[in-house]
């Protein structure tokens, strides 16, 4: 190695030439940059150098002249993190900690303080474990009448919390009141030296010569604004690393940010400005914007509890909007002033942030308005005789308003109220609110239609409106827009109900052919269906007759759909029919039990469909009577096509339903005695256990809880999930029966068994009642504890929960994550002892049996970012987060990268401390694929996603680098620019 072998005859020289009392000053500036060069280069070698280049270095600290002085500082700095911890302990015991006493020299204080500071900047672990002995160093010699003195301790407490955010806690009070009093540091500027200072120093600046005022204060030998721009960037690197702390922040940093918006130093006011966009930027992420999820899980929780209403109250939202008067009028009065382009650009991007985050919070006339809206409408609630006398006209100017919304809003409520409104008041609603359908966009369109159904359920309008609602609708009787189709089958179900004379003919020739074709679209779900088979109820109330029409017209429909037909959506159609008209009910069984008889020559789709067809008319009907029915559906569990079973599986459920007491015990039957349709019987189970209704499950639960659990520790993983479906059903609907016989199962020998248990856990975490959530978040710890779990299978569907619950009901995780997140981060660890070397022909396979459940604990720690951020210690996280970027898995370095782009949104501040520590994982995925015999296109297409996801974090993490930060980084990226990757990179960092 010529380097190495250069080190070790030139490093010598250069040392002894260090210590030489008569080297010239460049000289050793010089001879410092070459042997911190080959320290980059071959640490190794360096350390074997004698004399001790540390010793050597740490002589010139107290050499005469500041630039050696300084240069010292920065090579120390750079050695310590690849010498020995021996190396470190010599520096704090020979230099940093003797340089405190009250008889030190000052610049012997300086330059330890900034030691401290750039050690803190490149050896956070070396520096960590002794933070608390050199705190009372920094806080004393801040206290000394020195201004370059009290600089360098405010930026290296600023270096301290930005690196070593956990050792620093105990003292971070003390470091906050410290910013706090040297942001008003100014002893040029004549004021009394208590809170008020700041107040009478922005008045100063209400006279229209602020240029003026300004010089009137000016020094060109004043520095006390690096003190307060020192100051300012502490305040900024807590804030931005201290999320827990946002409401304490906005009580006691931010009025004082504000009083020094005015700053009479243009770089201190900016500093000001770009601390507050900290803030603005944690508050979004942490308080609402970009943490709506965890937000409204949180709130839905917690809501009904009025200690925790309370802490909404004070949350750091609420705070900031309080101050929002304060701030607007601090940071206008600035941009009045003839201030550079960069500054005013500056106070203008702080605006923006702040309408982001509370947006409305610069527009007083719209919530005026709102307000002047809302009271018109409690007006005609409360004080009707009043009101009513004074001819309307409120009504004219809310309908005429530029933005309908609120008038919809006010209309609404004043309808749906007890009170009697006048029918041409009803009538002119109904004719508006039809004009602002008419005119909405789809944004504007729910609220319309909810208000225009409470207007008609009045029943007063008259037939020819009610033709031209009808008219209206029909435009909406399309896929195109299946919010607005729900919407619009609502509103025909209500006018068939209040206005049957009318509606029915025409609904009748008009309009029935249009549903029956939308019916059978899988396009057509969820609410969509839910109003499609509301309306076909509706029309078969007001009409029995039509039933008998409805069915064949579906059907032919269904037919001409072809394979884009939904039998499931007609099924639901048909019964909801014979539900409201029970009359066709026998027959209409019997025309779909032909298809399914013995022997039957149907094809398969009109086998789906009458078995389909039979479970959701067997929900409400009992085919006891009909026996036959139930067992020919059975003889459907071993029909060659997957669809049949799964339909059969679905008919025999919900028939059973309609007799649990002749029906339940056959399924139970299979399930104890019958292996190959044992999986298909509890399908059905799972089916009666969903839809049953709340007082036969309890009569269900006494029945197959036990069957369910039976066969589980010998069962395959997709039998065990079916019956752990049913399992977390029957615990959530009766936990304090079945919840704890869950629990006691966690400790069974069979880890089938533990796998069932925690799976049906799973199940339990959707759609869920808040009552089952309050008997299940304590024994959540106990549940997840199965992370450490011996079995494999265990371990990972532990970690699959709990990352159901931290996407699902966050709520129920986060208080116990202290004790989780141990468990969690464990899993993340690569087990050499799970490796196995699988032999293929002349071929060895690597296989690595804990790639799952690492896979999912790094899933687990994606979703826990996104719902339980407030939660999480980010350094901690982060730690594991950048050993996942070196994972030898391509998905878990993926998983990391999300994690890396996520984290530059959301932690700017503290990612950006460790950009270094990401660099050379970052570096070695962007490096071209090196091409060999063996290698085939997918390994080329595998590697180009990965560096594509690796790209996309490195445009995010780019973004929020600061100068002289990252040093190693700033290098990849700029090298990174000159690649083929460059323009792609652009492209990321502008659409990021």
């Amino acid at each position: 190695n010529i380097v190495g072998r250069a080190c070790s005859k030139v490093g010598p020289r250069l040392l002894r030439q260090l210590q030489t009392p008569s080297t010239p000053p460049e000289a050793i500036l010089e001879g410092l940059t070459i042997l911190n060069i080959l320290n980059t280069r071959v640490p190794d070698e360096v350390a074997k150098l004698e004399p001790k280049p540390i010793t050597v270095f740490t002589q010139l600290l107290k050499h005469n002249r500041v630039a050696v002085r300084k240069r010292a500082i920065v090579t120390i700095a750079q050695f310590i993190p690849t010498s020995s911890p021996s190396v470190f302990g010599t520096v704090l015991r020979d230099y940093i900690s003797p340089s405190w006493g009250s008889s030190i020299p000052l610049d012997r204080k300086v330059t330890a303080v900034q030691l401290v500071g750039a050690i803190a900047r490149t050896s956070p672990q070396r520096i960590g474990p002794v933070v608390g002995e050199t705190l009372p160093g920094l806080f004393s010699a801040i206290s000394k009448d020195d201004g370059e003195l009290k600089e360098s301790c405010l930026q290296s407490l600023e270096s301290l919390v930005l690196r070593c955010p956990q050792e620093v806690t105990p003292s971070l009070n003390q470091i906050i009141n410290s910013a706090l009093e040297y942001i008003k540091f100014d002893p040029n500027y004549a004021a009394d030296d208590d809170e008020d200072e700041d107040e009478e120093m922005a008045e100063v600046d209400e006279d229209d010569d602020d240029d003026g005022a300004a010089d009137a204060y000016s020094d060109d030998e004043d520095t006390s604004y690096k003190i307060r721009r020192s100051a300012t960037k502490v305040l900024a690197a807590v804030i931005g690393t201290r999320p827990e702390l946002l409401s304490k922040i906005y009580q006691t940093v931010s009025p004082v940010l504000i009083s020094r918006f005015g700053d009479r130093e243009e770089s201190v006011k900016v500093e000001v400005w770009a601390t507050y966009m900290v803030l603005l930027n944690q508050t979004s992420v942490y308080s609402g914007t970009l943490g709506g999820r965890e937000n409204e899980a949180v709130a839905g929780s917690k809501r009904k509890r009025q200690d925790e209403t309370m802490e909404v109250e004070d949350s750091p939202l609420d705070l900031l909007r309080s101050q929002v008067a304060a701030l607007c009028k601090a940071l206008l009065k600035q941009l009045q002033t003839k201030s550079p382009a960069a500054t005013s650009q500056a106070g203008f991007q702080l605006l923006i942030e702040l309408v982001t985050v509370l947006p409305g919070a610069l527009s007083q006339h719209a919530s005026i308005r709102a307000s002047a809206e809302e009271v018109i409408g409690n007006l005609w609630i409360s004080a009707t005789p009043t009101v009513s006398g004074q001819g309307g006209v409120e009504w004219d100017a809310l309908r005429k308003g530029a933005r309908p919304e609120g008038a919809v809003r006010v209309i609404k409520k004043v309808a749906a109220s007890n009170v009697s409104m006048p029918d041409d008041w009803v009538v002119q609603s109904v004719e508006w609110v039809l004009g602002v359908l008419r005119r909405s966009g789809r944004g504007g369109r729910v609220e319309s239609f909810e208000c225009l159904d409470v207007l008609l359920a009045k029943g007063t309008v008259s037939d020819e409106i009610i033709k031209d609602v009808i008219n209206q609708l029909k435009q909406y009787l399309t896929i195109a827009d299946i919010t607005v189709l729900s919407q619009a089958l609502t509103t025909l179900s209500l006018l068939l109900e209040k206005y049957s004379t009318v509606t029915y003919p025409i609904v009748e020739t008009q309009v029935v052919g249009l549903v029956s074709s939308l019916a059978c679209s899988s396009l057509v779900s969820g609410a969509a269906l839910s109003s499609t088979e509301d309306f076909y109820g509706t029309l078969v109330t007001v009409d029995n007759q039509i039933a008998s029409h409805i069915i064949p017209s579906l059907m032919t429909s269904l037919d001409r759909a072809g394979r884009e037909g939904s039998a499931s959506n007609v099924s639901k159609c048909v019964a909801r029919v014979v539900k409201c008209a029970m009359g066709i009910a026998a027959g209409t069984i019997a025309e779909f039990h032909k298809h399914i008889k013995p022997g039957t020559k149907a094809k398969e789709g009109q086998i789906v469909l009458s078995l389909l067809t039979l479970g959701e008319i067997g929900r409400s009907v009992d085919m006891s009577i009909q026996s036959n029915v139930f067992n020919d559906v059975l003889q459907f569990y071993t029909a060659d096509s997957e669809s049949v079973r799964s339909a059969a599986a679905f008919a025999s459920g919900n028939i059973c339903i309609g007799n649990t007491h002749i029906f339940l015990p056959i399924i139970v039957n299979i399930i104890q005695k019958d292996p190959s349709r044992r999986i298909l019987a509890l399908h059905a189970i799972k089916e009666v256990v969903s839809n049953c209704s709340h007082g036969q499950l309890e009569a269900v639960a006494e029945v197959v809880w036990t069957p369910l659990f039976e066969r589980s520790d010998t069962a395959e993983e997709a039998t065990r999930n079916v019956a752990s479906a049913s399992l977390g059903k029957l615990a959530a609907v009766d936990p304090s029966r079945y919840l704890g016989q869950l629990r006691a199962k966690l400790q069974d020998p069979s880890p089938a068994v533990r796998a069932t248990v925690l799976s049906a856990l799973r199940y339990t975490l959707v759609d869920i009642a808040s009552e089952y959530d309050d008997q299940l978040s304590p024994l959540i710890p106990e549940f997840l504890s199965l992370m450490s779990d011996k079995d494999l299978t265990v371990q990972r569907l532990t970690l699959s929960t709990l990352n159901a619950a931290a996407r699902n009901k966050p709520h129920l995780v986060q208080d116990h994550l202290q004790q989780l997140l141990p468990l969690l981060y464990a899993e993340t660890v690569l087990k050499p002892e799970l490796i196995r070397i699988v032999e293929m022909g002349p071929w060895k396979h690597r296989v690595d049996d804990g790639l799952e459940a690492r896979k999912t604990a790094y899933e687990t720690m994606y979703t826990l970012l996104e719902t339980c951020l407030r939660k999480l210690d980010l350094n901690e996280f982060l730690n594991h987060v950048l050993v996942s970027i070196g994972d030898e898995a391509d998905e878990i370095k993926v998983l990391g990268f999300m994690m890396l782009f996520r984290l530059s949104q959301v932690a700017p501040t503290a990612v950006a401390q460790r950009l270094d520590e990401a660099t050379g994982e970052l570096e070695k995925t962007m490096k071209d694929v090196a091409v060999t015999k063996d290698t085939v296109k997918q390994d080329l297409e595998r590697a180009s996603e990965l560096q594509r996801s690796c790209l996309r974090a490195i445009a995010g993490l780019s973004k929020i680098r600061t100068a002289g930060t990252a040093p190693s980084f700033d290098a990849f990226v700029s090298r990174l620019e000159q690649t083929k990757w460059g323009p792609e990179l652009k492209e990321l960092r502008q659409g990021n």
